[in-house]
């Protein structure tokens, strides 16, 4: 379902219908029903009763009263921002299994605390815990930033070719001075952008 609209005068909360038409039949029924967004991907929950079925715009929709609370769930101690496909940031971790080529992967998003990783080499396997004491992270102005990383969260995808594409979670080690002004630097730009 999608937000689309919150009136403060009424005290609503008016949100779509979903896509399956029984379950949009089970909506008004329910007693309550807990809704979850993402907000500049900070989970957010919260829940509603008393829904109706409302006309929005000439099609239908759901309404319930606002929530006298929302929860945000939020993990990290500092801000992060997703890397546009635009702008790119390519880490270069040190070569595998005694290669002499870097490997490469994409940065989903960047933070001062660390970076997520994807599209690694299909072969490629990471281990959580694995530190790699020199890394490269390669921004778009062709500039060089040189980190340590530990790998602080694995996750495979089933949704990715072969179904073994991996999200990793990494925390910068040893960021000089002037990297963490660089990449402070660079998410204020990345958010102004945004």
């Amino acid at each position: 379902t999608a937000l689309l609209a919150v009136d403060a005068e009424r005290g609503t909360v008016v949100f779509d219908h979903g896509a399956d038409p029984l379950q949009n039949q089970r909506v008004p029924r329910a007693p309550a029903a807990r809704l979850e967004t993402y907000a500049e991907h900070i989970r957010v929950e919260f829940s509603v009763g008393s829904i109706t079925t409302v006309d929005f715009d000439g099609k239908p929709a759901f309404a319930a009263p606002l929530p006298p609370s929302l929860l945000r769930i939020q993990r990290r101690e500092t801000y992060r921002v997703r890397v546009p496909k635009s702008r790119p940031i390519v880490c270069e971790l040190p070569p595998a299994g005694g290669g002499s080529q870097p490997v490469l992967a994409q940065v989903r998003d960047i933070s001062l605390g660390g970076i997520a990783l994807v599209d690694f080499p299909p072969a490629f396997a990471l281990v959580q815990g694995t530190v790699f004491e020199r890394c490269g992270l390669r921004l778009a102005t062709d500039e060089r930033l040189d980190a340590g990383l530990e790998l602080v969260h694995v996750y495979r995808s089933p949704h990715a070719p072969g179904g073994r594409g991996q999200l990793v979670g990494c925390r910068f080690l040893h960021l000089s001075r002037a990297a963490e002004a660089r990449i402070q630097r660079l998410i204020h730009q990345l958010d102004r952008d945004r």
